[in-house]
């Protein structure tokens, strides 16, 4: 009898050691005809860029509801969806153009952010402030707009294009090629006082902010690799040098997530930038990209269907279960019964050298 506990003592803390190292809980955001693209999230609430109904149309699902519903279906296409609050903006083309338009969740009422004779591109929103891509100067600048006033103000509007912004609270960032290859450059909107934050003469592209730090792409290397930047310190520092190729960072808190090519197709990969452990996010087979985080969730693109599909998964950091895990153990005249239920365990991390 004692020999069969220790072995059922044994079996249990390996299997244990095993759901904890490779299980994470994944979900399915949106799986229909056609291809869902570039997530973003806020909260429970995930919003993509979808063509199921043969044109480019905005979607939304509710991670607590387990309910999809469409934010935008006009005729025109519309892409590059953001949200922060109850709040969605996306470009649309309903004019003949690309112009913004936003959503809100609570009045379920749509409203005209920026129409112009220009196009708006690729907006960003945080609390009630929407920067953007704008060609009115014949050029590509950055802009915002304050959504209670409704007052439009200018970025950057220097001679070189300025791309792909990002917004954390009164600080802005984007790429720049002002200098002949592509920086990474900021804004106060306190101070008006805008900055550089790359020089490096290779490309700085794909910026996102979150709190005192700045991520982006970087060409620096043979390979893509990303790193970083703290504000607060003006500290740059490497996040991933990995022989392959990374990109498309995103950024919630203290941890970067990003798109890694170091499997031979694009994968999940994360960094916390307290502990330096990196972690995998989501390694599939099949192709997955342009990730997004809000606290521990993230979604993703994945082509695991033969088309872009929209998934996601909570992520531990600490390599430690969460959920419920539960594990029950008979010994009863030498007969043991195991029985598993689990909902969700966590990612094993390692620590980057």
């Amino acid at each position: 009898m004692n020999s069969v506990k220790i072995l059922a003592g044994t079996f249990i803390i390996s299997l244990l050691l095993v759901l904890c190292a490779s299980s994470t809980e994944e979900f399915t955001v949106a799986v229909s005809q056609g291809d869902q693209w570039v997530p973003a999230i806020y909260e429970d609430i995930v919003v993509w860029e979808d063509d199921r109904n043969g044109n480019h149309d905005i979607y939304a699902y509710n991670l607590s509801t387990r309910e999809e519903f469409p934010i935008c279906t006009n005729m025109g296409d519309q892409g590059f969806p953001a949200i922060f609050g109850h709040i969605i903006v996306f470009m649309d083309d309903r004019n003949g153009d690309y112009d913004l338009y936003g959503y809100d969740l609570l009045t379920e009422h749509e409203f005209v952010v920026v129409i112009d004779e220009s196009e708006q591109w690729v907006p960003q929103i945080y609390e009630n402030i929407v920067v953007f891509e704008d060609d009115r100067n014949g050029n590509y600048d950055i802009f915002g707009i304050n959504l209670t006033t409704e007052e439009q103000f200018p970025v950057c509007t220097d001679p070189g294009e300025q791309h792909y912004p990002s917004i954390y609270k009164d600080i802005v960032v984007w790429e720049d090629n002002r200098n002949g290859n592509y920086d990474i450059y900021a804004l106060d909107m306190t101070t008006h006082e805008e900055f550089q934050i790359t020089d490096d003469p290779s490309d700085q592209r794909l910026a996102k902010i979150f709190g005192d730090y700045v991520v982006w792409t970087d060409r620096r290397n043979e390979s893509a690799d990303i790193y970083g930047f703290n504000l607060e310190t003006g500290q740059e520092f490497p996040i991933t040098q990995d022989s392959s190729d990374q990109g498309i960072p995103s950024i919630y808190g203290d941890t970067v997530i990003w798109m890694d090519l170091r499997n031979g197709n694009t994968d999940i990969y994360g960094l916390d930038l307290n502990t330096r452990k990196e972690f995998p996010v989501m390694t599939d087979p099949d192709e997955q990209g342009f990730p997004a985080i809000f606290e521990k969730t993230v979604v993703f693109q994945d082509f695991r269907n033969d088309n872009n599909d929209i998934f996601g998964v909570y992520i531990d950091k600490d390599g430690v279960c969460s959920g419920s895990l539960l594990l029950a153990v008979l010994v009863l005249g030498g007969l043991l019964v195991l029985r598993i239920s689990r909902n969700r365990c966590a990612i094993k991390s390692r620590t980057c050298p």
